[in-house]
């Protein structure tokens, strides 16, 4: 469902048929929320706009705009500039009218963002609080959001919901976390959250929120596929236009497609998964591995083994450094491949990256694109995009875990 009809939803959300068809009252319901769904789509616009696209008459659009200004959904500020009669009222809606909060969780610390009605973030905050599965752990992080809603002045019926993204898979329910390795989050409850706070609330996976964020930033997306690129590999599946799930809830694990038999052990305990590769973390394991198998001359070995990231990798190979630059060939080619193996069962419209790694740009980019065309069936050749966001992998989620909050 898209993110306009959630809204209207929200606010419209009464029966608009009765059993014997429309009636006077209802009719009337219809008019206010098309009035309504024209501003929010045009963002801002003039009551004679709204006369001639929406073929209602001046009257009834003037009355539906004085009840949606009273009930504090839209406001009139400013003007258009003159066309040679009277300055037309810009009117807008309300984008604050309700807000929706996100959290991110991560090891050491977590996030949260409110968003308005346009996904737009107005206030963020990270707040250091390393996780713990306990009871000491969940009432510091909900004290800590009650105050941030409390310091924003939020009261409590303009908040639609809270949603949590966290890395880990959750139950079919998104009640609980039933694998989370990664964290050592295997067993944070919905719950855990929910009995502190006062509104709804929902738990997810932190991939499928920053698919999510891409839903609602592009509605016109019908399917994709989403890579996070962060310390960890994450991913989800786009289809018809809605996060796929699969028969398990679980679909979307693509950080652990098998790439190499005989490859690194990865957390889940099989080797060679593209986590163990095409990660943050199996940059510095690739980059190891060559510096070790290599006594060519880089930069890279002025730096103590431990403190090699793949930050410091990424900088290397923009100063010209062939070593890092090859590091980052290496990861490109193997992530292209993965994606040229998923085109042949899914044939998405696009391949999305988030998170730190996806901010190498072409150093990452080219490589895959490469690898990919060179690796695909003839028949997705040329077909499917690749696309960078320009967020940080853990902004997505949080991005995504609060527009999140429309579904709740």
């Amino acid at each position: 469902m898209s993110r306009l009809k959630h809204i209207y939803n929200y606010f419209y959300q009464e029966n608009l048929m009765s059993e014997k068809g429309l009636t006077t009252i209802n009719l009337k319901k219809i008019n206010r929320s098309k009035v309504y769904q024209y501003i929010y789509k045009t963002h801002q616009t003039s009551k004679m706009q709204i006369v001639q696209d929406l073929q209602m008459g001046l009257s009834t659009v003037s009355q539906n705009l004085n009840l949606l200004e009273k009930e504090g959904l839209i406001d009139r500020n400013g003007y258009f500039d003159s066309t040679g009669g009277r300055k037309a009222q810009a009117i807008q809606i309300v984008s604050d009218f309700r807000i929706s909060i996100g959290i991110g969780i991560l090891k050491n610390m977590f996030h949260i963002t409110a968003i308005d009605l346009y996904g737009n973030a107005f206030y963020t905050e990270t707040i250091a609080l390393p996780y713990s599965n306990t009871e000491e752990y969940y009432r510091q992080l909900t004290d800590k959001v009650r105050k941030f809603i409390a310091e924003n002045h939020y009261p409590n019926e303009k908040i639609l919901g809270i949603s949590i993204a966290t890395q880990g898979i959750t139950s079919p329910d998104n009640s609980t976390v039933i694998y989370g390795n990664i964290m050592n989050n295997t067993g944070m409850k919905l719950e855990d959250f929910s009995r502190h706070l006062p509104y709804p609330c929902h738990l997810e996976h932190d991939s499928k929120s920053a698919a999510f964020l891409e839903l609602w930033n592009h509605p016109e997306l019908d399917s994709a596929v989403v890579f996070l690129l962060n310390r960890n590999l994450g991913g989800a599946i786009i289809t018809n236009h809605q996060i796929h799930q699969g028969s398990s809830m679980h679909s979307g694990t693509l950080e652990h497609m098998c790439v190499n038999p005989d490859g690194p052990l990865c957390y889940c305990g099989n080797h060679g998964c593209l986590e163990t590769y095409c990660s943050a973390t199996g940059v510095v394991r690739t980059t190891l591995a060559m510096l070790e198998a290599s006594t060519g001359a880089t930069e890279l070995r002025n730096i103590p083994e431990e403190e090699i990231t793949s930050y410091a990798v990424y900088k290397a190979a923009m100063a010209g450094d062939t070593l890092a630059q090859e590091v980052f060939r290496q990861t490109g080619r193997r992530i292209g491949k993965a994606c040229a193996e998923i085109a042949t069962f899914l044939s998405p419209e696009a391949f999305i990256f988030f998170g730190g790694l996806a901010q190498a740009g072409e150093l990452l980019m080219k490589p895959m694109k490469e690898a990919y065309d060179k690796n695909v069936l003839s028949l997705y050749k040329n077909k499917a995009k690749f696309l960078t966001s320009g967020l940080e992998g853990a902004t997505a989620a949080i991005l995504g875990a609060s527009a999140i909050g429309w579904n709740i």
